[in-house]
């Protein structure tokens, strides 16, 4: 879940971070491929809640 309100299923991710950034980037689902998986490039800083997407347990939410 994003703070844009999107929400996109993450089935693969690789990460790193910039020279000189606060936040890491993620890259979404490109390596491997997944037919019918919605490939994204988005910063940690936009990550409000994450869950498993098979089973629907909640892995992760922004402190408020």
């Amino acid at each position: 879940h994003l703070n844009d309100g999107r929400q996109i299923t993450a089935w693969n991710c690789a990460w790193g971070r910039d020279h000189g950034r606060d936040w890491e980037h993620l890259t979404l689902n490109m390596s491997p491929r997944r037919a019918g998986a919605e490939t994204a490039f988005v910063s940690t800083a936009d990550v409000v809640a994450a869950c498993d997407a098979e089973s629907g347990a909640d892995l992760y939410a922004r402190a408020v």
